[in-house]
């Protein structure tokens, strides 16, 4: 089965077998030199610019629709302190979110606040701070219903539970 990969600036299409579990995918992938052999890496799935998996070494790719985004992990992100947390970037378009672009992982601290996640987020993108709002989804089940975050929230306390932000830009 072809799959699409991205890994830093690199799209590439490449065979797997669905038998073969990520350890056995990550092993071509080195010895095609499509990837590093001494970085720690993050592998995910990406579908309509959402992530919908993070893998693990045993995991399988059963489908060819999503794309396999591979990060280096940013040495921040390794600190025993630090929880991880998606980001998802999105624009309302009347009354649904529109999400587009890559999205990506941020590390937050047990005490950080949504100021200080919106400026790691929008140093990430590139945006202007003022142009970005935090967003979480009030309800899993129901999935069009969101809350923006006030800038001296506490991140995880907001997120009871979730792993998602979304960063809403303002237009």
């Amino acid at each position: 089965m072809e799959i699409e990969i991205h890994y830093n600036d690199k799209q590439i299409k490449f065979v797997i077998d669905k038998k073969e579990p990520l350890k056995i995918i990550q092993k071509h992938l080195i010895n095609n030199n499509i990837i590093p052999i001494n970085k720690k890496l993050r592998f995910y799935l990406v579908f309509q610019s959402r992530i919908i998996s993070l893998l693990n070494e045993n995991d399988f790719i059963h489908d060819n629709k999503s794309i396999l985004q591979i990060d280096e992990i940013p040495k921040d992100q390794l600190e025993d302190d630090i929880i991880i947390l998606k980001v998802t970037q999105c624009i309302k378009d009347g009354n649904k979110m529109i999400f587009f672009g890559n999205p990506f992982f941020i590390g937050i601290k047990f005490d950080e606040s949504c100021i200080h996640a919106k400026k790691k987020i929008s140093d990430y993108i590139g945006c202007e701070i003022n142009n970005l709002n935090i967003l979480i989804q009030n309800d899993i089940i129901q999935k069009d219903n969101y809350r923006l975050l006030l800038d001296n929230e506490n991140i995880l306390d907001a997120l009871d539970g979730n792993n998602e932000l979304f960063a809403f830009f303002s237009l």
